[in-house]
């Protein structure tokens, strides 16, 4: 199969027809190798496609049950499991962090409300000692480094995004709170009871119907472009001891081999290992806010075998990377 005889498996209900062009056109012109995109409008599925490999060397044809990362989305899913706990147990949002999770008062944050961890302005986007891959997968020792470290700035001042510590820092409040795991904690009370294929920590047996992910490395002039859209530059720098200055984020470099490790290891629910059919995320975080939260009117997902997924406003909308993994 070339990649002008890739086959568009599912269905796309009339008036949609856009949508399964864009999605064809991608693997046409943008070399995309594997991808699903699913739209839900008022309530109802009205796009499910796929198509192309699951992997890089194509050997595996994309499934309509194929995992795959979706990167931060799980951010969406890490504060819906708060959300849920704020109905059923009255999580507060503006009592102190440190009142669920009382080692996170360390380094002058115990004035620190919850509602400032959920909206990036914690001052804890990055860790200021180098991590790994495989850090990502001990639970205990992000947490802890995260627990003892000061703000970057000044929190409550600015919003900087909290691309890696988010789900450590909101789901560690959802332990304290549970006494659960996140993943096990969101398997059991909404992907498991909406019956979505979505999993935060791979389940034993499910690592062979992931699509492999092939590394995204930004250049000097992307991260630079990507400093200009933070609200801080405390958001994507620090300061080292010797006074330079460093990239949070490029510390941590997570290839397509890290995410398919941690993906094996993982079954806390860490950064990198989130995992769902973009059906199920479509169809399940549509019903899932339905249900605890204002209903979405549309809904579109999209994620491809070898490209990065970013998310726009929280809950509710996927956009696409190229072929070549570029935002």
């Amino acid at each position: 199969m070339s990649v002008t005889e890739t086959e568009i498996q599912g269905i796309c209900e009339a008036g949609y027809e856009p949508v399964r062009d864009a999605f064809a056109e991608n693997f046409a012109e943008r070399n995309e190798i594997g991808a699903s995109v699913a739209v839900v409008a008022h309530g109802e599925p009205v796009v499910n496609l796929w198509a192309g490999w699951a992997d890089t060397a194509r050997t595996r044809l994309w499934q309509e049950n194929t995992l795959t990362n979706v990167w931060s989305t799980t951010k969406a899913m890490t504060a819906l499991c708060a959300h849920l706990l704020m109905d059923r147990v009255g999580l507060d949002m503006d009592a102190t962090v440190a009142s669920y999770w009382p080692e996170f008062a360390a380094g002058g944050k115990g004035d620190i409300p919850l509602r400032w961890v959920m909206s990036h302005r914690s001052g804890l986007s990055g860790l200021t000692v180098p991590i790994t891959a495989a850090d990502l997968e001990d639970w205990e020792k992000i947490t802890t480094l995260l627990a003892a470290q000061e703000p970057l700035w000044e929190p409550g001042t600015v919003s900087g995004y909290h691309a890696v510590t988010f789900g450590f820092l909101v789901g560690e409040v959802v332990r304290r709170v549970t006494g659960e795991h996140l993943g096990r904690f969101f398997a059991s009370e909404i992907a498991g009871l909406l019956g979505a294929d979505f999993e935060i920590g791979l389940a034993e047996g499910d690592l062979e119907r992931c699509s492999e992910m092939q590394g995204v490395r930004p250049t000097d002039e992307e991260l630079a472009a990507r400093g200009e859209a933070y609200a801080h530059p405390a958001a994507l720098f620090v300061t080292t001891p010797d006074g330079r200055l460093s990239r949070v984020l490029s510390g941590l470099s997570i290839d397509g081999d890290d995410v398919r490790t941690a993906l094996k290891g993982a079954t806390h629910g860490g950064v990198v290992a989130i995992v769902d059919q973009i059906r199920s995320l479509c169809y399940g975080l549509g019903a899932s806010v339905g249900r605890y939260a204002n209903p979405v009117r549309l809904m579109l997902a999209a994620a491809g075998a070898l490209t990065l997924l970013a998310v726009a406003g929280g809950i509710g909308f996927l956009v696409r990377a190229s072929g070549e993994g570029r935002l």
